[in-house]
């Protein structure tokens, strides 16, 4: 089976400090249900989550407390 698009959620190994999302397209599964995703792509990420279509990350974790004024933040 395959699935048209899928959303992965990673952290580039050379910058843990901010999510990042990328979209594949016709991407095969294996028997058990996971996506195979490009052997290149893995060498280098952090994999947070594997969703299904075309996903745009509204919010992250911390991005709402970086943005309290500074006595707001504890």
């Amino acid at each position: 089976m395959q699935h048209e698009t899928i959303t992965v959620l990673y952290y580039d190994m050379s910058d843990l400090q901010q999510i990042r999302r990328r979209c594949f397209y016709n991407l095969d599964e294996t028997a058990n249900g996971r996506v195979v995703l490009p052997a290149r792509f893995r060498q280098r990420v952090l994999i947070v989550a594997v969703l299904e279509g075309d996903c745009e990350v509204l919010n992250t974790l911390g991005e709402r407390y970086a943005q309290l004024p500074p006595a707001a933040n504890f």
